[in-house]
């Protein structure tokens, strides 16, 4: 039997069905709005929204689309960067390069190099981390150590 909570979501045998409201708050929130403009884009009162925030579940999935957007992000710098090194290998090994911009080039791919490594790096770093917290008990200690 399906039940509304506090939050105006729905629980249908323990699992929590988000509205679309809801959805569309979790978006805007994670999408870096402030509460105002994120229960205005939900259609809600600023009380309502209020209201959804204090609930974990709502709380744990406007973390979890933030995660996503930083992911996506993440991966889209990445494909950016090695096009831009790509192209500034190809600048540098074209003969009809002139040296300044052979020169700027170089600096380029020197710089990117260990910024590469680095993020590489953080994301092992963050992987791992992410497992170890997954191994924590139930999901109220993991909760906690997501914040």
């Amino acid at each position: 039997m399906k039940r509304h909570d506090t939050s105006g979501g729905e629980s249908d045998g323990g699992i929590r069905i988000i509205t679309t409201k809801q959805r569309l708050a979790i978006a805007a929130l994670a999408s870096g709005l402030g509460p105002t403009k994120a229960a205005v884009k939900a259609h809600v009162s600023r009380a309502t929204l209020y209201r959804w925030q204090q609930d974990p579940g709502f709380a744990a999935a406007v973390r979890e689309a933030e995660d996503d957007l930083w992911a996506d992000a993440t991966r889209h710098v990445r494909e950016l960067a090695v096009a831009g090194s790509a192209r500034l290998l190809r600048i540098l090994a074209d003969a009809k390069t002139t040296d300044g911009a052979a020169i700027r080039a170089a600096l380029g791919v020197l710089a990117l190099a260990p910024r590469y490594r680095e993020m590489g790096q953080l994301e092992r770093d963050v992987a791992e981390l992410r497992d170890l917290v997954d191994g924590l008990g139930d999901g109220r200690e993991r909760d906690q150590w997501r914040g």
